[in-house]
C-alpha cells in the first residue's frame, strides 16, 4: 500500500459476502455522512447473491462527484482480511475507516473523528463507543455539537500506552498507522480485528477516545461468523486467532495487565461457545488458556468454580453446563461473599479464643 494520499480524503473500506439484505443500509449510512470528501470502496468476497447487481444499481442512482465516489472490486472467496487488504491497496485516503457490510455509521461519525484528528496533528487514531442493534428502525441518532464534544471531559488522550480499542470498526486510522501495522492476517477466520489492533497498539500510536456512540453493530444471528460459533471447527478458529495474538506478544516481549485481561475476556467467550457447541476438550482448553494469564484471585476462583461445575455436572457440552456458567456469573459476588464471611467468622472465633 502506498504512503501517498489525497489530503482530507476518507477511504471507507467495506468487505462483503452475501449481505445483500443489509448492505443498502450500510451504504446509505456512508452516503449520508456530513463529512466530505469520501471514497467508498466495496470488495465483494465472492458473493453468490445479487451483491454486484445491487452495487451497480446503487452506483447508478447515487450522485457521485469529486467529493463522493464509490468503487467496486470482486475477488474469489478468500475471507474478509484479504478483502480489506485489497481495499487498503486501492485506497487513496489520508484516513482509513473499516466498516462491516451489515453495520451502520452515525451520520456525524466521520466528521467528528476527522475533527478530533485535526485537533491533534500527532494523533494517529480516534475511536468512540458503539451500540448493538437488530433493526435500523430502532436507531436514534443523537445530534452532537462537535466543538463541545471535542473540548469537554469526554475526550481523553492515551499516548505511549499499549491500549487496544474495542473494535477496529469504531475508529478512524491515519493512513500511516495502517502502513506501519501491515496487512491483515489472511489466515484468521475469526477475531481478525483483535489481532490487527494488537499489532497496531504495539506501535504505541497516539490515540483519542470520544465518549459518544457513533457506530452501530448489527446482531442478526446469521452469516459466516455466526455459523463458526456453532461447531467445534469454528470454535477452533477462535483458538487460532488467540494463538496468533499470544505468539506476537511473546515474540516481541510484551506483557501487560491490559493485554492479559483482553485475552482472558476472549477465552471466556470461547468457553461459553464451547459449552454450547464445542467439545469438553475445548472447554478445558479455554479454562487453561485463561489460567495462563496470571489472573487475580477473583478470576481464578471464577474459573475454578466453572471447571468444577462443568467437570462434575456438565457431562459434556450440554445446555446444563452452559446454564451452570450463567449461574456462576450471576451469583459470583454472592459466592465470594460467602467465602469472605466464612473467613471472617474463623478469625472472629480465634480472636475470642485468644481473649
Amino acid at each position: 500500500m502506498s504512503e501517498d494520499y489525497d489530503p482530507g480524503l476518507v477511504s471507507v473500506i467495506i468487505p462483503s459476502y452475501n449481505r445483500v439484505n443489509f448492505l443498502p443500509e450500510t451504504l446509505e449510512s456512508v452516503k449520508f455522512q456530513t463529512y466530505r470528501p469520501i471514497e467508498l470502496i466495496v470488495i465483494d468476497d465472492g458473493s453468490t447473491d445479487n451483491t454486484k447487481l445491487l452495487i451497480d444499481q446503487w452506483i447508478a442512482t447515487s450522485r457521485q462527484d469529486s467529493r463522493f465516489s464509490i468503487r467496486y472490486f470482486y475477488q474469489d472467496n478468500k475471507g474478509a482480511p484479504a478483502a480489506r487488504n485489497i481495499g487498503l491497496i486501492e485506497s487513496n485516503g489520508e484516513y482509513i475507516q473499516y466498516l462491516d457490510s451489515d453495520d451502520v455509521l452515525h451520520p456525524m461519525k466521520i466528521e467528528i473523528h476527522v475533527a478530533a484528528l485535526n485537533l491533534s496533528p500527532k494523533c494517529d487514531y480516534v475511536w468512540s463507543e458503539y451500540k448493538v442493534f437488530k433493526s435500523i428502525e430502532e436507531l436514534l441518532f443523537t445530534q452532537y455539537n462537535i466543538e463541545d464534544l471535542l473540548t469537554c471531559e469526554t475526550l481523553m488522550v492515551t499516548a505511549e500506552v499499549m491500549k487496544i480499542p474495542n473494535t477496529g470498526w469504531s475508529g478512524l486510522y491515519r493512513r500511516n498507522l495502517c502502513v506501519l501495522t501491515g496487512p491483515w492476517n489472511e489466515n484468521l477466520a475469526r477475531w481478525q480485528d483483535f489481532e490487527y489492533n494488537v499489532r497496531s497498539a504495539y506501535l504505541r500510536p497516539r490515540s483519542r477516545y470520544i465518549s459518544a456512540c457513533l457506530h452501530f453493530w448489527r446482531h442478526h444471528g446469521t452469516g459466516r461468523i455466526e455459523n463458526l460459533k456453532k461447531s467445534p471447527e469454528g470454535i477452533q478458529k477462535a483458538f487460532d486467532s488467540l494463538d496468533a495474538v499470544k505468539n506476537f506478544l511473546q515474540n516481541n516481549g510484551l506483557d501487560t495487565i491490559y493485554i492479559r485481561n483482553e485475552i482472558v475476556r476472549y477465552y471466556f467467550l470461547i468457553m461459553r461457545q464451547a459449552m454450547k457447541a464445542g467439545t469438553p476438550e475445548q472447554v478445558y482448553a479455554a479454562i487453561n488458556g485463561a489460567h495462563e494469564q496470571k489472573l487475580g484471585r477473583n478470576l481464578r476462583l471464577k474459573l475454578n468454580l466453572i471447571k468444577f461445575m462443568f467437570s462434575n455436572f456438565g457431562g459434556g457440552c450440554s445446555l446444563f453446563a452452559f446454564d451452570a456458567y450463567g449461574i456462576i456469573m450471576i451469583n459470583l459476588s454472592r459466592i465470594l461473599g460467602l467465602f469472605k464471611s466464612s473467613k471472617n467468622k474463623k478469625i472472629s472465633r480465634l480472636d475470642s479464643f485468644s481473649s
